[in-house]
């Protein structure tokens, strides 16, 4: 599953243009899922100025760093994997089965009931696939 996660105000508390702190739990559960999972994150810092701030500042790198410095293991930082590039295309918007950002209407950012939530997603999706997995071998054993 592709779990693509918001930055700013999600995986840290919004202090934009700085980076805020790590917010409780976050490292935690991005870490656990990234066992199992591959993990986008997402984020408006790019490597160059800012027009209304008319700063220069290598913005997306800070983001990277920060998290690697962290512990915070991740796949991707504002790029979708190779294999969904070659299935869909090269597009600028990000791939994922969930998203999780601050922005939400549901802005749900407290990781340990995300953890929850987010278990319960992924064992749903395992039980509608043996179902379906189960079903249509009982609709080809009839034949």
């Amino acid at each position: 599953m592709y779990i693509t996660i918001d930055f700013d105000g999600t995986v840290v508390t919004e202090k934009w243009p700085d980076i805020g702190r790590l917010k409780f739990g976050a490292k935690w559960v991005i870490n656990k899922l990234s066992k199992k999972h591959t993990i986008i994150i997402n984020t408006l810092r790019e490597d160059k100025k800012v027009p209304f701030l008319n700063i220069e500042r290598n913005w997306k790198s800070e983001a990277r760093e920060f998290l690697t410095k962290k512990g915070v293991t991740f796949h991707f930082l504002n790029e979708n994997p190779l294999e969904l590039i070659e299935k869909w295309g090269n597009s600028r918007k990000l791939a994922g089965d969930v998203f999780i950002d601050d922005k939400n209407i549901l802005p749900l950012t407290f990781w340990p009931l995300i953890y929850v939530v987010l278990s319960i997603k992924i064992f749903y999706r395992k039980l509608k696939k043996k179902v379906y997995e189960y079903s249509n071998s009982r609709r080809n054993s009839r034949r």
